[in-house]
């Protein structure tokens, strides 16, 4: 099989040739690491990696125009202020919405700017339909707290302002339901939503309050996605085994990243939902890919696999990303296992 259709058969549940891989993120110490070298750009860096590494997908992320405020403070097009931290990670610090009234002079971005996919168009224009480009973007509940200020204002306002909730929400998902359409026609191949619902010990709300205020928008952004040929690919990190029915009954065709330290089993999860959807993970990235020894990860790909590929419906990936901390061999040992593991048939 050719990269993109390996990628899209397994996120499709079915066979492929063999197992395919991607990640959300590879960040760039990694990269340049891999490389040996600081790249022009962090685009055309991604690019060489994946390229060299025989990665058959790749993930564009929004644009997003940021403006200074203050030292270590930008705020971005909607409003928000972020903290930028030491390696550049961006921490929502405070929003424009507190009432109705800030609601209603609220002027959301443009979603079809001309800026808003640059990633995507340079992967494309590389590329083309050699590898299956994901997009990144929100659904329900990520920039509502963002655009709120802070989570703990945001769910203490399911209670006590629960219009307004889903007012924000509603905002939010317009802006992505027209981000999908815009990716789909720039060739886009699926879609995975980065909103996180859940910690380790559980999720961040109650099965009771995601049916309230957001299953009906991972719905609509999933229907966005599948009504422009786009599968969609449901990310949140922690343990969401509490809100998983939900999400699939909201239609997802993927679930990501099953964190083992969150006791996110993926023989587990693959024997209760693999006839219903596919799985991508779940190599540890907290610990393993950070600490362990490249034979520890070699085996940790090979229980992954003989517990998630069998039957097809599985791309293997890191329980989250490919961050700053990840020592570079054990990812190399990581792709060698799957090299060596991951062939179809697979017991």
């Amino acid at each position: 099989m050719k990269e993109k259709e390996r990628v899209l058969t397994a996120l499709s549940g079915g066979e492929p040739d063999r197992v395919p891989t991607w990640e959300l993120i590879i960040n760039e110490p990694v990269i340049e690491a891999v490389l040996g070298k600081r790249s022009e750009s962090k685009i055309s860096g991604y690019i060489e990696l994946v390229e060299k590494l025989g990665i058959e997908g790749v993930t564009a992320f929004e644009s997003t125009d940021y403006q200074p405020v203050d030292e270590n403070v930008i705020e971005d097009e909607w409003g928000i202020r972020y903290k930028v931290g030491e390696r550049g990670e961006k921490f929502p610090i405070d929003g424009p919405v507190e009432t109705v009234a800030d609601l209603r002079e609220l002027t959301p971005p443009d979603p079809r700017a001309d800026c808003r996919w640059e990633e995507l168009r340079k992967l494309k224009a590389h590329f083309g339909d050699g590898k299956a480009v994901a997009v990144c973007i929100h659904d329900a509940f990520e920039y509502p707290w963002f655009l709120r200020g802070g989570m703990d204002d945001f769910l203490l306002d399911t209670y006590r302002k629960p219009e307004l909730v889903k007012e924000i929400i509603e905002i939010v998902v317009d802006y992505n339901v027209s981000l999908i359409e815009e990716a789909a026609a720039l060739g886009a191949d699926f879609v995975c939503s980065g909103d996180d619902y859940a910690y380790k010990a559980g999720p961040l709300i109650s099965p009771v309050q995601f049916a309230e205020f957001f299953q009906s928008g991972l719905r609509r952004v999933v229907r966005a996605a599948h009504e422009n040929d786009l599968l969609f690919l449901k990310h949140s990190d922690g343990d969401v085994r509490p809100l998983l029915d939900q999400f699939l009954d909201a239609g997802i065709d993927a679930l990501c990243p099953l964190e083992p330290v969150a006791g996110m089993d993926i023989g587990e999860i693959k024997r209760e939902y693999g006839d219903r959807i596919a799985l991508v993970g779940n190599v540890d990235c907290s610990d393993l890919l950070v600490n362990g020894t490249k034979l520890e990860v070699r085996n940790s790909v090979k229980r992954c696999i003989a517990s998630a590929s069998p039957g097809g419906g599985h791309v293997l990936s890191s329980s989250n990303s490919i961050h700053h901390d990840v020592e570079p061999d054990n990812y190399l040992a990581m792709l060698d296992a799957l090299r060596d593991f991951g062939k179809y048939p697979i017991e």
